[in-house]
């Protein structure tokens, strides 16, 4: 597929990615990593209520939260609590590290070579701290808008009207705000897209890979963001069950929480899969045309 049909076709890249993907299965490799990872932090912070774990953790869950969270039912609202918090530090420890091997991968096949785990850990962890680096610049970008919505939504609790535009205005921003946090994660995706590809496959550094990426970004941001939104859809179911946790607790128990948690973990990592696939092989595609 040349580079002028993959900027006409956003479907079309996505459907070459997928079958990237299913014909090499070693792709979902560094990710599946990242789910292992992710699974143990759960398990540890699952069990952190009960003996052994709780002689260390007791005092902090007493201290942060009370003693109720040390049992049923408020210990799984615990879990799910700590969880979101320790995904930033997973992000950037591992996932970062992680997403570049995927990287490594996917420009390996794309030059018919082989594919050895030893030498793809070399190359990815040779740029760790770029790798990182960059991680930490996306995640502080998506702070800043969190920041910045976070004041929308202040202004718009204190809204009073029952009926017209301003209730509307307030319904859509209070009602609509996991979607637009979705929108917002989407656009972080695409303005450093290609950060790690250039870090990877370029061997430039962290300031270098960044100016590269904006210059490769120019006329291209829109359709990525068409590309990067739509594998997103995904996740909007579990986005929509998120947001009425309490149905899912009077019909399910708490134990939906952390079951709907570890599903929507799952979906979010093959996203970032297609994510990474995706970009990387626009990337390589827009390299060789030129």
């Amino acid at each position: 597929m040349t580079s002028k049909n993959l900027n006409k076709h956003p479907v079309a890249l996505l459907r070459t990615s997928l079958s990237v993907i299913l014909s090499h299965p070693s792709i979902l490799f560094p990710f599946c990593i990242v789910a292992f990872i992710q699974l143990f932090v759960l398990e540890i912070i699952f069990f952190a209520p009960r003996y052994p774990l709780s002689n260390f953790f007791e005092p902090i869950i007493t201290r942060f939260h009370g003693e109720a969270f040390l049992h049923y039912p408020f210990n799984f609202m615990l879990v799910v609590k700590w969880f979101q918090k320790v995904q930033i530090p997973i992000h950037l420890v591992f996932t970062s590290f992680l997403g570049g091997c995927a990287v490594v991968i996917i420009n390996a096949i794309n030059n018919d070579k082989t594919i050895t785990m030893k030498a793809v850990f070399r190359r990815a962890m040779s740029a760790y701290v770029h790798l990182v680096v960059a991680a930490g610049c996306s995640v502080g970008v998506m702070l800043g808008f969190t920041k910045l919505f976070s004041l929308v939504i202040k202004r718009a609790f204190i809204i009073r009207s029952t009926s017209g535009i301003y209730f509307m205005i307030k319904q859509v921003v209070l009602k609509g705000a996991p979607y637009f946090y979705l929108l917002f994660s989407v656009f972080v995706v695409v303005l450093f897209a290609f950060v790690v590809p250039i870090i990877i496959i370029e061997k430039k550094k962290i300031f270098a890979a960044l100016v590269d990426n904006f210059r490769c970004l120019w006329k291209s941001f829109w359709f990525l963001y068409a590309v990067c939104l739509l594998p997103m859809i995904l996740y909007v179911p579990v986005l929509m069950l998120k947001t009425n946790t309490q149905f899912l607790r009077a019909q399910f128990g708490p134990e939906s929480l952390v079951v709907l948690l570890v599903a929507g973990n799952f979906v979010v990592l093959f996203i970032e899969a297609i994510h990474y696939t995706a970009i990387t092989t626009y990337y390589l595609a827009k390299k060789e045309a030129t």
